[in-house]
């Protein structure tokens, strides 16, 4: 007999781009929980691979004790899931808006929007247009503290990300309320999060995936050699004292980033941005991950040449292409950054809530051996070293902390580790 853990009424706070079968948003199904649990599997899958890596699990039995222990407690080939949702939901279908083809205007300015909209119209529904009622049940019996990180792995995504297209730059997040019958995170249920009750839900669900993977994980300096197979959750630090002459963000007078101290570079980075929630906030954090929204935002209309960027520069003769790092493909009209994968996500996740922003940044190796930038005139050849995914994501996160800084005039707090 299912037992029920958790209810929780979603609101949410930002535009939600949640497509259907077809990609397409429809009326009669405006919420899936495939993607919820989509969402739930893979900050799931962080936190116990954080937690197994930090123990000094590593290679091939890091990634199979992962895929296990997130299987038997979310479900897998073998097994069906410790928990199961029931969802009901209420749509205002005044709040339901359309976003032009080839319209620039208000949200049909965020990059992904103008891409999605170069050859038909889309639908999404605008901030507190959707109304979630969630049941979450306990199905079966499982290891010991599986519902205890199986709800805050829940929370946790929600908090730091959110659902459906762009949810890792803004867009389809959610105030989070709702009636705990377990006792286990009540205390995050208010709605909106500060810094601390951030820092303390993080930290709460690292402890409990180690407490259910039974083992005793600690803060560890790992070589350049060692970098996690795949994004994850984890307390432990990079050395950088072989490549810190080559981080270049000092050249274009942006500070290093504060999470770098002493030569160590966290392999998980969590800040929290204080900025009330409106259209021109989701614009400008958008508008970094784009080289021309962001050098017009980051340098004015008096900005300096196109190429004059510090994720594509020139030193001497040399063209420096890292923008690689914000998430491929990054090509269009035959120029870009072209690769033999599909698709490899940002390891820069950025949540919008009504009175705050996260960011989250995870290092890992698994992007492809080389990668090849084509632009008008000229061509250059990658190789992606875990030299090089270091170094970009050291001066990615110092520019981003500056580009909030200057656009949002607020400065970003890191909650973790």
């Amino acid at each position: 007999m299912s037992t029920l853990l958790l209810e929780l009424k979603l609101i949410n706070e930002t535009p939600l781009f949640l497509g259907s079968f077809d990609t397409q948003f429809h009326e009669d199904d405006a919420f899936r929980t495939q993607s919820l649990k989509g969402l739930w599997r893979w900050w799931t899958r962080a936190l116990i691979g954080g937690v197994l890596y930090d123990s000094g699990v590593r290679g091939s039995s890091l990634i199979k004790r992962t895929l296990d222990l997130t299987g038997e407690l979310l479900g897998s080939t073998d097994k069906c899931s410790m928990f199961k949702i029931v969802s009901e939901y209420r749509l205002d279908k005044s709040k339901i808006r359309i976003c032009k083809r080839r319209s620039r205007e208000g949200l049909c300015g965020l990059q992904r929007v103008t891409l999605l909209t170069l050859s038909r119209d889309i639908m999404f529904i605008d901030s507190d247009g959707l109304e979630v009622d969630l049941k979450v049940y306990q199905y079966r019996r499982g290891r010991d503290h599986g519902i205890e990180l199986g709800l805050l792995s829940l929370i946790v995504g929600l908090s730091l990300s959110g659902l459906g297209k762009m949810s890792r730059r803004c867009v389809g997040t959610f105030k989070i309320y709702g009636r705990d019958h377990v006792g286990i995170v009540s205390q995050y249920l208010k709605g909106t999060l500060g810094p601390e009750d951030l820092k303390k839900l993080i930290e709460h669900a690292y402890n409990a995936a180690a407490r259910y993977c039974q083992t005793s994980p600690r803060k560890l300096t790992v070589s350049l050699n060692d970098l996690p197979p795949f994004p994850l959750i984890s307390k432990s630090f990079i050395d950088c004292s072989n490549i810190i002459n080559r981080v270049l963000c000092t050249r274009f007078n942006i500070p290093l980033p504060s999470a770098l101290s002493n030569n160590m570079f966290p392999i998980t980075c969590i800040y929290y941005i204080p900025c009330r929630l409106s259209i021109d906030t989701l614009l400008i954090l958008q508008d970094f991950f784009m080289r021309a929204k962001r050098i017009m935002r980051y340098y004015g209309r008096s900005r300096p040449p196109h190429w004059f960027d510090l994720f594509r520069i020139r030193l001497g003769r040399d063209e420096v292409c890292k923008a690689w790092i914000l998430g491929l493909p990054r090509a269009q009209r035959g120029t870009g950054y072209f690769t033999n994968v599909d698709r490899r996500a940002s390891p820069f996740i950025v949540s919008s809530h009504v009175d705050h922003s996260t960011l989250t940044l995870l290092v890992s190796s698994d992007w492809p051996n080389m990668i090849e930038w084509k632009g008008e005139h000229s061509r250059t050849r990658i190789r992606v070293t875990s030299e090089e995914i270091l170094i970009n994501s050291v001066d990615g996160l110092a520019y981003f902390e500056s580009y909030v800084q200057k656009t949002l005039r607020t400065r970003m707090v890191r909650v973790w580790p």
